[in-house]
């Protein structure tokens, strides 16, 4: 209900933009991180925020500055911070700006204080955090459970930890959770949101197919809002966002450390692995490799059909990771991948502009995927 609503405040804003002024243009990356803002506002802060009517608002101000981090020497930052742990930890210097941190961290404890004082209940991040705290949650979802998945691309949840003891959690332990959602969660569904629109608007008949389907699952809601059942529902539209992940996972290289020693056979060789070697899995190289995908550059949803999704090898589609350190948020993000999706196809036409790069040119950056000159849609 959290993300339909700021689904309902978008699909609101532009079609006011659009009868009042016309056709729009937007730079996709822009207007979706203002979207993925307010849903994680929501979600993982409580509060309601509306970006596209209020670009100012003090929770996007701040979360632009903690996260321009990652836009002014975010090379050297990061070496900085992971060859110098040990200086950082005992002079206490943080990777984020203060002043934003904890500014964040006051929203989380004050509306944990509200909540507790007056009995509060809202279904988001915190309320699930707080019953963490005091050992309410229980894990009772099992393989079959349609709710332990939200298409192909969900990543298989890790039973290690699941027999631990209770512990308690302590306030900053839930605050550092609420961070890293949003750090983890901001700029990838932003990124995978603006390839989507790309292309959906470069391959009009995929556009088409979907909506047909989303227009088909709109009727049968009868005026009813959007609800998870029928996400799950929706094939064609997982078929979409499961090749966009292909095509441009939202994590271009991930690494993982040995935790054992080791021997690789491989084409007639041996290959020897240490504990605490470092390994770098290239995604977007695997994703892209035509030993695994045919004419792999292509945007194909037909990959994920009925008939073909069972002749993609696991290990070669990893958008999310695999195994006990694969993203954690894979639902959530699958989720609203998927909502806000819905409702812009289902509302607007996406179209082509003089603006937009065809094909397109990726910046040489460290962190994720960026077009050169962005990616320009028209509504």
């Amino acid at each position: 209900d959290l993300i339909v609503e700021i689904c309902e405040q978008m699909v609101d804003f532009l079609g006011v933009e659009v009868k009042e002024k016309g056709p729009q243009v937007y730079e996709a990356k822009e207007l979706f991180s203002k979207i993925t803002n307010d849903v994680i506002g929501t979600c993982a802060f409580g509060i309601k925020v509306d970006s596209l009517r209020d670009q100012d608002n003090y929770f996007t101000t701040k979360t632009k500055k903690f996260l321009n981090v990652f836009e002014k020497a975010p090379l050297t930052k990061v070496m900085f911070f992971r060859l110098f742990s040990k200086i950082i930890d005992i002079f206490n210097i943080s990777f984020f700006d203060k002043e934003c941190s904890e500014f964040l961290k006051r929203i989380i404890i004050n509306t944990m204080k509200v909540r507790e004082e007056k009995n509060i209940i809202r279904p988001d991040m915190i309320h699930l955090l707080m019953e963490a705290q005091k050992g309410n949650l229980k894990h009772t979802a099992t393989d079959n459970d349609p709710l332990n998945t939200t298409g192909f691309a969900t990543a298989k949840e890790s039973t290690i930890g699941l027999s631990a003891p209770k512990r308690t959690w302590s306030e900053d332990e839930i605050v550092a959770q609420c961070f890293f959602f949003f750090v983890a969660g901001f700029d990838s569904t932003s990124t995978v949101l603006s390839f989507a629109i790309y292309e959906l608007m470069v391959n009009p008949d995929i556009q088409d197919k979907l909506f047909d389907e989303l227009s088909e699952a709109n009727v049968n809601l009868g005026g009813k809002p959007l609800k998870y059942d029928t996400l799950l529902n929706l094939k064609y539209l997982d078929m979409v966002v499961s090749e966009i992940l292909r095509k441009w996972p939202p994590g271009s290289i991930v690494h993982r450390i040995c935790n054992r020693d080791f021997t690789l056979k491989y084409d007639g060789k041996e290959y020897t692995f240490r504990k605490g070697d470092v390994f770098w899995i290239p995604i977007a190289s695997i994703h892209r490799n035509p030993e695994f995908y045919t004419d792999p550059d292509k945007y194909d949803p037909e990959r994920f059909s009925d008939d073909n999704k069972h002749l993609i090898n696991p290990s070669s589609y990893i958008p999310f990771g695999t195994g006990p350190r694969n993203c954690l948020g894979s639902r959530f993000a699958l989720m609203e991948l998927k909502a806000i999706l819905y409702y812009l196809i289902l509302n607007f036409r996406l179209e082509v502009t003089q603006k937009t790069q065809i094909p397109l040119e990726l910046k040489k950056c460290m962190f994720g995927v960026v077009p050169e000159k962005g990616i320009h849609v028209s509504f």
